[in-house]
């Protein structure tokens, strides 16, 4: 939980990073204050908040999902048009991933203590939990 650097509540579950003339710093706040700092802008507040809820469900169900094991053992996932991949590295774990029609895989920094935690920073990676405003535009159109 967080608190709204506005309104001061301390229940905000879905922080809202925003920018404002009137202060050099974001401010962290949540759902109803961004949306009376947005007035003029298309894009709401809600339907961001929303689209984060659901990529923290879909965040959940991530290791749920049919994951397969390639020749050399490492585990992989298609899914939305992308290729997921975790990989042992000595004790370590790494992961990558690309778009299905690509031959790039971009890899993930780092590596992690489980197999789990690896696939988790692809998923990450790939859907990070910051929505801009721009890039929600760029969909709606």
């Amino acid at each position: 939980m967080h608190t709204c650097d506005m309104c001061r509540n301390e229940n905000i579950r879905h922080v809202h990073a925003m920018q404002h003339a009137s202060f050099e710093e974001e401010l962290l706040v949540g759902c109803v204050c961004a949306e009376k700092m947005e007035t003029a802008c298309v894009v709401t507040p809600k339907r961001r908040e929303g689209r984060l809820r659901s990529r923290a469900k879909s965040r959940e169900k991530w290791l749920d999902r049919a994951w397969r094991r390639s020749a050399n053992g490492n585990a992989f996932l298609r899914h939305q048009g992308a290729v997921f991949l975790s990989a042992k590295k000595g004790h370590r774990w790494r992961a990558a991933w690309k778009l299905a029609a690509s031959e790039a895989w971009t890899n993930v920094p780092g590596t992690y203590s489980t197999e789990a935690d690896a696939m988790l920073a692809a998923f990450d990676a790939r859907y990070p939990p910051r929505i801009l405003v721009s890039e929600m535009q760029a969909r709606d159109r």
